[in-house]
């Protein structure tokens, strides 16, 4: 995972619908036990110039994350929302897990770093290269032992 972060491809950009992507990564994840993903949109065509590929890694990345915060004594909840903000599409991904700390958001985005006890922590450093190449932002909100929200803003076409 390393050595792709550091030789990241890329990618072909083309008009791509966020919505077909976004169901597929969230397909992935439907029969993990104890999780109930919530898909809170409007049925249609969300256009962005982007790599299929590439926003699908992000995509499963991220709720991947999202499943894993859920505590196992915890049913999980992950909503996900895509809402229109003026010529910018929304992601958000809410979970109601154990939260970000204070002391750890700064670093949530850099390589090598991670909360958890297994992983490389660079899911979220791939995932913000590749939405910050797509001209969007990354980010997140938290409050400890209750949620993490991560949001994704990519400009529409």
């Amino acid at each position: 995972a390393f050595s792709d972060f550091a030789k990241m491809p890329q990618g072909s950009f083309d008009a791509i619908d966020i919505e077909p992507i976004l169901h597929s990564a969230v397909e992935l994840f439907r029969e993990s036990e104890n999780v109930v993903i919530n898909l809170n949109y409007v049925s249609k065509k969300y256009l962005v110039n982007g790599d299929k590929e590439q926003l699908m890694r992000v995509f499963i990345n991220i709720i991947k994350n999202a499943t894993q915060a859920v505590p196992e004594s915890t049913t999980g909840i992950i909503d996900i929302n895509i809402e229109e903000k003026n010529d910018q599409y929304i992601i958000s991904f809410k979970d109601n897990g154990v939260g970000i700390p204070e002391e750890k958001r700064e670093h949530i985005f850099e390589p090598n770093f991670t909360t958890k006890n297994s992983g490389t922590g660079l899911g979220l450093a791939i995932s913000k290269n590749i939405i910050e190449r797509m001209n969007g932002n990354i980010w997140f909100d938290s409050v400890v032992n209750e949620y993490a929200v991560f949001y994704i803003q990519l400009p529409k076409i």
